[in-house]
């Protein structure tokens, strides 16, 4: 998303998306809340239970959380730099808003690795020790060999690299 690029903001975190009982009137008639496309963005997603009778997650409000979320529950500690609302057009009992806070988090942000592997079947020891020099050397974290059995019981060896997240090389 543009605008999240341009307030150079990388980690999304979020509440229990909140749902409710009651019905709403869909094109394909009337339904229980949440909607069926709602629900089904919804999976996997910890939703939260209010007592209103209407409509407060909508698909398109399910899909922003769906795809720009990383994190739902409670965030971590850190420090507000900035707060925005907005208001619903919906009254209810209760304020009908949307708050969003900006927060620089009080952790330091950890390095995140990859791990690559793969299975050997035949290569010599000398060119297993070159190929595990060679990377240590291109910058992998970490390389090691597993013993391991393919098909037929067949000894062989797995390789296991250890890199940065989006070093591939």
């Amino acid at each position: 998303c543009i605008a999240l690029e341009q307030l150079g903001i990388i980690t999304l975190y979020c509440s229990a998306i909140p749902t409710v009982h009651g019905k709403i009137n869909i094109a394909h008639g009337i339904y229980p809340i949440p909607a069926p496309a709602t629900a089904e963005i919804l999976k996997g997603i910890p939703i939260a239970h209010f007592d209103v009778q209407s409509e407060l997650t909508t698909p398109t409000g399910a899909a922003f959380a769906k795809g720009l979320v990383s994190s739902f529950g409670p965030f971590p500690s850190a420090t507000i730099q900035h707060i925005g609302y907005g208001a619903g057009s919906k009254d209810f009992d209760f304020p009908n808003i949307l708050r969003v806070i900006q927060f620089e988090s009080e952790f330091e942000q950890q390095d995140s690795v990859q791990v690559i592997e793969c299975q050997i079947d035949d290569m010599t020891p000398e060119a297993l020790g070159y190929f595990m020099n060679n990377a240590l050397e291109q910058g992998a974290l970490d390389a090691y060999y597993t013993p391991i059995f393919m098909k037929k019981s067949r000894p062989s060896t797995q390789l296991t690299l250890i890199c940065k997240l989006h070093d591939k090389t």
